[in-house]
């Protein structure tokens, strides 16, 4: 049962040891020319890399960041689905760490993240349910091929402009 958990247990040692080190932006171009078109910029030093195939390899840095590196092959039809509902403990949930979060003046906001398949459209039923939390349904972002690795999940390149993109959002939302 031990040896189940050995790596873990090796990787965040090796994390917490080394999150302490000063890190200055490291350019490194890494053999990867199924997987990378531009060279990679890291803003942290890597110390695993796991080819997972041949379009997809998880990067893991010892300040305990990590990115993915490699893009989708193939644009599947992206689809319209709407949320009609929410299950309503989770919807207590969320209320309730909301209402925690907003106790100490801090504003929370709900964000609705792309998603590579689907692009979600908000349902009046479900707004209604939302009534009074604020959030931000960002599920229509653009995507492109270059900036993603599967599903759910941006490579290096599409995790730097989506989050440029997250933090204007935010901007706007926090100056209203």
């Amino acid at each position: 049962m031990v040896f189940n958990y050995s790596e873990a247990i090796v990787l965040k040692s090796k994390l917490l040891y080394e999150r302490f080190e000063t890190q200055s932006k490291i350019t490194k171009k890494i053999d990867f020319s199924s997987t990378v078109s531009k060279p990679i910029v890291y803003d942290c030093r890597p110390f695993v890399f796991q080819k997972i195939n041949k379009n997809k390899t998880i990067v893991k840095c010892s300040n305990g960041d990590g990115f993915l590196l490699g893009e989708i092959e193939k644009l599947p039809i992206r689809k319209n689905l709407f949320l009609k509902s929410m299950n309503s403990d989770k919807l207590l949930i969320l209320k309730k760490i909301i209402s925690i979060i907003e106790s100490h003046n801090i504003k929370a906001e709900v964000i609705f993240e792309p998603i590579f398949y689907s692009q979600y459209k908000i349902s009046t039923t479900l707004s209604n349910s939302l009534n009074d939390i604020t959030y931000l349904n960002l599920s229509d972002y653009h995507l492109n091929k270059n900036n993603i690795i599967d599903a759910g999940h941006f490579n290096i390149h599409g995790r730097e402009e989506y989050s440029k993109f997250l933090v204007q959002k935010l901007e706007k939302v926090l100056n209203e």
